[in-house]
């Protein structure tokens, strides 16, 4: 019967979002449902089980239509009866939970109906009678929880009636599912309305914390923990929910809701909740999906009591009943939200309360008793499912594996029963103040908030300085350059300092400090404390109205200072240069609580505010330190840290206190890694304190460098959020393989209270550190804004107790009550930090509560910022963000300008420069935008998340962009777009003034010396701050040597054919793949697993064992791909195809060669604007190595993936595997130049004897079956450019062969296992090219607006829009559409390839497919939201067009 006979219905939005879903996952179904019946006492007859499930079938179409895609519709179309697969299987009790498992997850596919599995289990007993389980495993597209009565009913009937032959008596059903679909009203103008209000501004994320981060795909794994709530508990919620006139199911949901709220931080939060919409009793008996999931938004005031927020519930539901005619699908694309292939959209946690009829299932003979099983995945990140049992409730948590653990999902069930026992004992008291935390959790708290308890002896700093001089008076205490101070020199000069301010009346008074670094700068500091004083540090290039500020302030009248900069403080100067000797006087003590320091912070108000240290805090930090640090006496420190961060205080006083040396560095060191880390070596320097961005600057250049530090033993940072990044955890590996690294937190307000060891293997540390455990003689707590404390793993403010605490702040009485607070008679700091407790007890810092940020280790307000922006003439009003770039954290600042200058506004050039007048480095935005007006939420608030990312930040002179000229300026210019996030960058610009500073400089110096071969110092970028002149810097050392590709094709000669070669196997045990986290390699291995039983040894590229295998995991859950059968049959190589013996061991290189018995060579460097010498190293050098493996021992077959981007020019016919390739001066890019020169590698190894087997395909586009596509792909960089732009070039001939990538990598695997191949080169081709326009025309039909326009104004319209997809391909389209590029010029020849594949199942994608796939295509891009909405406009086949040429 032909197709089209059969009734065909669309699809219902219900069902569209659950067959979307499984089209772009593989593996197990998330949407799978089982109807499980345990059957005990007579024999249950498989044939009447069969005749049953027959018969329902029969009975509702839903479950014998097809799901598929109609052209670009999703349609069901209902098939004839079909039989039910019925499997039998005989199993023990010990085999049957994974017997229960196995049948609940038997695969469904929606176009293969009947759209169920059964499987009925028949148990082996010794007690007599049958003891068996029936599993039918149903998709939740044509089934929801109200169908399991249904089925209840139908099966015992038609059970029945198959045993005794008589008439089941079941009446017709009113209506079939599809005529029911096609009739169902579109949803109406309100109910649209009422979401939109309802849902405008709701937090895109409603969800518990989670264990691990959100990854980029959520996988479809998940676990299930069970619970009982019990009777009396259940009575209290029924009795809550008749006093509130609602039901037990509204009483749960505010429950859930206020579970989430407690421990997420948040008030505003959004858990789904599943709707019928079987408002017709005529649907009733029906089989299918009618039930959708709809948001539940629930504003969960903590001052609000339970019973009011049940009302507030009660009214939410009823309006989500009301207005339930909207599907979910329907109200995702209204609303615009977000797609992300992470999370579900609009809600993460669902709740559900099972309403439906009990079990039912009545057989004769049989008792029946309903299982639940669980499949091993979840839908949502959690499901809270409850069920009636007896008088009380059953509770399913569902949860995804991907995000939290089984004891956090348990944890979850005992918060939940405190929290429900809670409300239904004291229904009116605020939410606040009900218990969510069951004992142990208390105890667990109280246990975490404590340090270890403080040292006995805890010393003043300057008193055990002085008690280390007397004990070593001749060790060196200080080393500048070729300058020491012993201890008694140190103690001397310091004392001498101290009598000075004594004799001037400065004794016990705060004094400034304004000098360069030298000896001087460590003399002065402990000078002031030993007079009593308190150090207040005055850096000399900070602009003069700040110093001025800061010296009023701190009302001090005497600087310590050195003559040429006696000038910049308004205070009576002690000039330090040559200080006389000072007559012998009586030094003040001092107490614990005197003050020793006074840093300036950035402040919100508009002015820096000053924190009040006592010397208490820095002797308990010392005394922990003490312990803490291996260090001892003669131990060097490295004093790096400017005297304004009060790191510098622990550098100084930590190594003095056990005897060892400080080794003081200049500023130009400071900013410069080579001559840092030369410093670093030459004076042995042991121990370091550095903030994370100076530490990943050394990190980078070092392991760029191959520089080490043998020495180094201990480094400590703090200041900022810690990233173990992959440089870091190479420096620590192999540049500093001793040194242990501590990660310390603490504001300024406290210095460190927190510390994390990190364990001695880098490759261990997670990708974000915690900040640890509090230190000795300090308490920490995580409250609520109410200073309430949160639950573990709840994000909360960080509060601390202690003798750590400052005084406060100077002169703000106001602003110290508001950040000092009492609480229960203990005195706390709000560091405004969030942070929450791991399992162990461990913080792990979050972020911050309000506008604070850390630039470069400083602590900036951004209100303090504005408040200078604002106060600039000419200025209305300004806001200042931090953005993130792939650099780093950088501030940007918007600025209005007043109606009375609107004629004239000052330009962002200007008012930047006055910021840098006014503002010290770390403060001066990167770039500066004038906007004409303030993006504003609903409620009329700035809308900082909305403010504009800079395409260019406009901070330069007022001079013309003049664009680069020369082959090196326009590489250097990239490199800055790239570093800086600019697009646009002039060969006059400065680097600097475009946000640049010295971490950003030390990567352009290694990206130079990278990518055009030429070693510059870091400091060059400061004297050679622009393109023009960086260009003529690299020009002037290097000239570029002609490329000849011939001479590059030189195997070397020891790779020869090894004595004992091993045959082809059919079927290897061992394959070595390379390539597997890219877009071909992923589907490879996964036609590996599919075609072979061999195990699979990926190299993957990684900081450590661990992270490669991150990352190969990552790049397959990224396509669906990653399945059980990974964890088993995959082993992890970390190595590096661009490195010597692939980057492994000798001996792991060898052991790796003895092992394999085929080598499948799928990686290469990919890049079409990088050259042939930055992609030698892992294509050609890489090719060689495989080469050399493979040949080693038994000269195993390789097959060798190369590319048809090999042949250049055009041919009059299709170009066959025979043909020669190149030539090679006409190769248009690096890559494939690299390609070419390994392919002459793979030529010379044929010739050796060595079986290597070559593939050439075509473009590779998405998976023909599932739409998984590569976003990076340049034809649909170019479509999507076009979608973008809203328009498309006209007559461009160009076209495009597209060969799916499962037909490759199946063809690839396929051909490897076949006799007679070895040696042969294929193309893997779809034999037939895509035109341009032809792909243009079908996105058209979907919806998409793209008028055509000339190619030139097309290229000019993406050339004004640096966030267009195609944007970076402007060179090679310019190309393309002059006529001078290579797509489409040649055609391919895949004869060959179709013959060799005849005796296997593999087969090149039939003529007239292309349209449906690039559909599927299309679909995938949609739904992950990498392509933006098509509209309404659906793709239907007309039938007609030409597709090919």
């Amino acid at each position: 019967m032909p197709h089209t006979s059969h009734p065909s219905y669309p699809m219902t939005g219900e069902q569209e979002s659950i067959w979307l879903n499984d089209q772009f996952q593989d593996g197990t179904s998330r949407y799978l449902e089982s109807w499980t019946y345990r059957l005990r006492g007579a024999p249950v007859e498989p044939a009447a089980v069969q005749a049953a499930l027959d018969g329902i079938v029969a009975r509702h179409e839903a479950l014998r239509s097809r799901l598929h895609l109609d052209g670009a519709q999703p349609r069901q179309t209902v098939l004839p009866p079909a039989p039910v697969e019925l499997e039998i299987r005989r199993v023990t009790p010990a085999q049957l939970p994974a017997a229960l498992t196995e049948a609940a997850t038997r695969p469904v596919a929606l176009h293969r109906p009947p759209l169920l599995r059964a499987t009925l289990l028949q148990l082996d007993t010794r007690t007599g009678g049958s003891d068996a389980v029936l599993v039918v495993a149903v998709h939740h597209a044509v089934v929801d929880g109200w169908c399991w009565s249904v089925l209840d009913t139908e099966f015992s009937a038609l059970y029945r009636a198959a045993l005794d032959g008589s008439d089941p008596q079941l009446p017709e059903l009113p209506v079939q599912f599809g005529p029911y679909a096609q009739t169902r009203p579109a949803p109406s103008r309100a109910s649209l309305e009422y979401w939109r209000r309802t849902l405008a501004g709701a937090p895109e994320q409603s969800t518990f914390p989670t264990d691990r981060p959100r990854p980029a795909v959520l996988g479809t794994g998940g676990d299930r923990v069970e619970f009982t709530l019990e009777p009396g508990l259940v009575t209290g919620v029924r009795a809550l929910a008749r006093r509130a006139r609602t039901t037990p199911f509204t009483v749960l949901a505010t429950a859930l809701g206020a579970l989430l709220a407690r421990t997420s931080g948040r008030q505003d939060v959004v858990i789904g909740t599943p709707v019928s919409r079987r408002d017709d009793e005529r649907l009733e008996p029906m089989l299918a999906c009618l039930t959708d999931v709809m948001p539940l938004r629930q504003h969960l005031d903590p001052t609000a009591s339970f019973a009011e927020l049940t009302a507030r519930t009660k009214a939410a539901v009823w309006a989500a009943v009301r207005h339930r005619d909207v599907p979910h699908s329907h109200l995702v694309r209204d609303l615009k939200t977000a797609r992300s292939t992470g999370r579900f959209p609009l809600f993460q946690v669902v709740f559900g309360l099972d309403d439906a009829p009990a079990p039912a299932l009545d057989l004769p003979g049989i008792t029946a008793e309903r299982l639940y099983v669980h499949g091993g995945t979840a839908k949502y990140d959690v499901f809270l499912h409850m069920v009636p049992e007896a008088d009380g409730l059953h509770g399913y948590w569902e949860f995804s594996t991907d995000l939290f653990d089984r004891a956090t999902a348990q944890r979850l069930t005992a918060r939940l029963t405190t929290l429900l026992a809670s409300a239904v004992a004291h229904p009116d008291r605020p939410l606040a103040e009900l218990d969510v935390l069951p004992p142990e959790e208390h105890a667990l708290l109280r246990q975490w908030t404590h340090g270890p308890p403080p040292a006995a002896d805890r010393p003043l700093a300057h008193e055990a300085v002085a008690a280390q001089a007397r004990r070593t008076p001749h060790a060196p205490a200080l080393v500048h350059r070729d300058r020491t101070l012993t201890y008694a020199q140190l103690d001397a000069a310091a004392t001498n300092v101290a009598a000075h301010l004594v004799a001037r009346g400065a004794a016990r008074q705060p004094v400034g400090i304004c000098l360069r670094r030298s000896p001087h700068l460590a003399v002065a500091v402990l000078g002031v404390l030993k007079a009593g004083g308190c150090c207040l540090p005055l850096d000399p290039d900070y602009p003069a109205d700040r110093l001025a500020f800061m010296a009023a302030d701190s009302r001090i009248t005497t600087v310590l200072t050195q003559r040429d900069l006696a000038h910049l403080v308004d205070a009576e100067p002690v000039v330090v240069d040559d200080l006389p000797p000072a007559p012998a006087v009586a030094l003040p003590a001092a107490d614990p609580d005197d003050l020793g320091y006074l840093i300036y912070t950035s402040g919100s108000t508009g002015r820096p505010k000053g924190v009040a240290m006592p010397h208490r805090s820095l002797a308990n930090l010392l005394a922990w330190q003490r312990t803490r640090s291996a260090a001892a006496t003669g131990t060097r420190t490295l004093q790096f840290a400017p005297l304004g961060f009060d790191v510098a205080f622990q550098e100084l006083f930590s190594t003095w206190a056990t005897g060892g040396t400080l080794v003081m560095t200049d500023d130009g060191t400071r900013r410069d890694p080579a001559r840092l880390l030369g410093l670093l070596a030459a004076e042995r320097v042991e121990r370091l304190f550095l903030p994370f961005v100076a530490l990943q600057q050394l990190a980078e250049y070092a392991c760029a460098t191959g520089r080490t530090l043998p020495r180094l033993r201990e480094v400590a940072t703090a200041g900022e959020q810690l990233f173990a990044t992959p440089a870091l955890r190479e420096f620590f590996r192999s540049h500093a393989p001793d040194a242990v690294l501590d990660n310390q937190y603490g504001p300024s307000e406290t210095h460190v209270v927190t510390a994390e060891r990190l364990a001695e293997d880098p490759a261990s540390w997670p990708d974000l550190p915690p900040i640890g455990r509090p230190v000795a003689g300090t308490r920490i707590s995580v409250l609520d804004e109410a200073l309430r404390p949160v639950p573990p793993g709840t994000p909360g403010e960080l509060c601390v107790a202690g003798p750590a605490l400052a005084d406060g702040y100077l002169g703000h009485p106001g602003l110290t009550a508001e950040k000092f607070v009492l609480r229960d008679g203990v005195r706390l700091y709000r560091t405004g930090d969030l942070v929450r407790h791991l399992p162990d007890g461990r913080l792990q810092y979050l972020g911050r509560r309000d506008d604070q940020v850390k630039i470069r280790g400083h602590r900036v307000e951004t209100g303090e910022i504005e408040a200078v922006l604002r106060a600039l003439p000419a200025v209305a009003d300004a806001a200042v963000v931090a953005q993130e770039t792939p650099a780093g954290r950088r501030l940007v600042a918007h600025y209005l300008t007043a109606t009375d200058d609107a004629a004239n506004p000052p330009r962002p050039a200007a008012v930047r420069q006055a910021l840098a007048e006014r503002l010290p480095d770390h403060m001066v935005p990167a770039a500066v935008l004038q906007l004409e007006r303030f993006p504003l939420t609903p409620s009329g608030k700035l809308d900082r998340a909305a403010l504009p990312r800079p395409e260019h930040p406009d901070t330069r002179p007022p001079t013309p962009c003049d664009p680069p000229t020369t082959a090196t300026e326009r590489r250097i210019a990239r490199i800055w777009s790239d570093l800086l996030d600019i697009p646009r960058i002039g060969v006059r610009d400065d680097f600097f003034a475009l946000g640049g500073h010295s971490l950003l400089a030390t990567r352009l110096v290694l990206r130079i010396q990278e990518e055009l071969g030429t070693r510059i110092p870091p400091g060059a970028v400061s004297a050679s701050a622009t393109v023009a002149r960086l260009a003529a810097l690299v020009d002037g050392n290097t000239t570029a040597p002609a490329l000849d590709l011939p001479a590059e094709t030189d195997l070397p000669a020891d790779i020869v054919p090894a004595p004992d070669p091993a045959p082809a196997a059919p079927t290897p045990a061992h394959v070595l793949l390379t390539g597997a986290t890219g877009f071909l390699g992923a589907f490879t291995l996964r036609a590996l697993l599919d075609r072979t039983d061999a195990t699979v040894h990926c190299l993957v590229r990684g900081t450590d064992p661990e992270h490669a295998g991150k990352r190969l995991r990552g790049a397959l859950e990224n396509h669906g791909l990653w399945d059980e059968r990974c964890t088993r049959r995959v082993t992890v190589v970390h190595g590096d195809l661009a490195r010597p013996s692939l980057g492994l061991s000798e001996d792991a290189f060898d052991r790796l060669a003895r092992t394999v018995d085929a080598v499948h060579h799928v990686g290469a460097a990919v890049n079409l604007v990088s050259s042939y010498r930055q992609l030698k190293a892992a294509t050609v050098d890489g090719t060689t190595e495989i080469l050399r493996l493979a040949a080693r021992h038994r000269t195993v077959p390789v097959h060798h993936v190369s590319t048809v981007g090999v042949y250049a020019g055009t041919a009059p016919h299709p170009i066959g595997p025979e043909h020669p390739t190149g030539p090679p001066e006409a190769l248009e890019h690096g890559y494939t130049q690299s390609k070419w020169v390994a392919e002459g590698l793979v030529e010379q190894a044929r010739r050796r004897g060595l079986p290597v087997t070559m593939y050439r395909p075509t473009r590779i586009t998405g998976h023909s079956r599932t739409g998984a596509c590569q976003t990076g792909d340049y034809l649909w960089l170019m479509l999507k450019g076009c979608v973008q732009a809203q328009a498309a070039p006209a007559r461009v001939d160009t076209a495009f062969d597209l060969a799916p990538v499962d037909y490759v990598a199946d063809a690839l695997v396929a051909l490897s296992l076949l006799p007679g191949t070895a040696g042969r080169t294929f193309h893997l081709a779809a034999g037939r090219r895509l035109r341009l326009e032809t792909a243009l025309d079908w996105l058209r039909t979907m919806g998409h607006r793209l008028p055509e326009v000339s190619p030139q104004a097309w290229l000019d319209r993406i050339g004004t829009d640096p966030g267009n997809a195609a944007y970076p391909l402007l060179g090679t389209l310019a190309a393309e559409l002059t006529g001078a590029g290579s797509e489409g010029g040649l055609a391919f020849d895949p004869t060959a390839t179709d013959a060799a594949l005849a005796a296997t199942d593999v087969r090149r994608p039939a003529p007239g497919t292309d349209r449906k796939r690039f559909a599927l295509n299309v679909a995938h891009f949609t739904a992950t939201g990498w392509l933006p909405e098509p509209g309404e406009a659906r793709v239907r086949d007309s039938g007609g067009g030409q597709e090919h040429d």
